[in-house]
């Protein structure tokens, strides 16, 4: 796998981590996550660069390709972690109690009527890890086929680029 790899510029959320995952990406100790592909094929036929797959006979039709539902190499992910308000109604990180930071000294104020917010609700301009998708393959596991994404740390320009601000 080379170092370097060319940004598609698509940025797109990440799968979903529990906190202490969360945790290990931020860190940098966790690049590589397993997701099942579905529908399960009985075979993989090929594999092409962009992570996609050529599968025997799905639901009785003729061979199928079915993409990576996370995207591709080159797209980015930005962590998706849970919100919840402090004490003065700033917005922090329901994991560490970080407030978020909308770029130099601003933060953001508790706009929603809800006590706290999930991750799956998460706005792109309140992440504050995004990661590059350096590799998708699709290999054999235990309990059928499964996606394995490799990604890295964006870079701190890649970051600021994709979070829009």
């Amino acid at each position: 796998m080379p170092d370097t790899i060319t940004l598609t510029g698509r940025v797109r959320p990440a799968p979903m981590f529990r906190p202490e995952l969360r945790a290990a990406i931020r860190s940098g100790l966790k690049t590589q996550t397993r997701r099942v592909v579905k529908p399960d094929p009985k075979r993989v036929h090929q594999q092409y660069a962009d992570g996609s797959i050529l599968t025997a006979r799905l639901f009785r039709r003729k061979d199928q390709t079915i993409q990576p539902p996370y995207g591709k190499p080159g797209d980015m992910w930005y962590l998706r972690e849970p919100l919840r308000p402090s004490g003065a109604r700033v917005v922090v990180y329901a994991d560490d109690g970080q407030p978020v930071w909308l770029g130099g000294a601003e933060t953001i104020t508790w706009p929603w009527k809800r006590d706290r917010l999930s991750q799956m609700q998460m706005p792109r301009r309140a992440a504050r890890t995004f990661m590059v998708v350096t590799d998708v393959t699709c290999e054999r596991g235990e309990n059928g086929w499964v996606w394995v994404y490799t990604f890295r740390l964006a870079t701190p320009a890649e970051a600021e680029k994709a979070s829009g601000r």
